[in-house]
């Protein structure tokens, strides 16, 4: 995800994070660091736009909060594309 003045990589590892800066991302965070959130979804055609590639199972990723400061590494189990009818 392009985050403006974010790196794109930190500790060797990829930089994402959930939503824009602000309360929403604060929130989501949150549930991540809480174990609550351990899903999110994509569009295929934002990966290929962004350059980036589509997760695998084992990807790692560090996450960033609204101050860009990385809080968390999070591990990719599961990657399934579908599309809805």
């Amino acid at each position: 995800m392009s985050d403006g003045g974010a790196p794109r990589i930190h500790l060797g590892l990829p930089v994402t994070a959930f939503a824009f800066p602000g309360p929403l991302r604060d929130e989501l965070t949150a549930l991540v660091l809480a174990g609550t959130k351990t899903a999110t979804a994509g569009l295929v055609a934002d990966y290929i736009v962004e350059g980036d590639p589509i997760p695998r199972p084992g990807d790692r990723e560090v996450v960033i909060d609204s101050a860009l400061r990385p809080v968390a590494i999070v591990e990719t189990t599961r990657c399934e594309i579908t599309t809805i009818s």
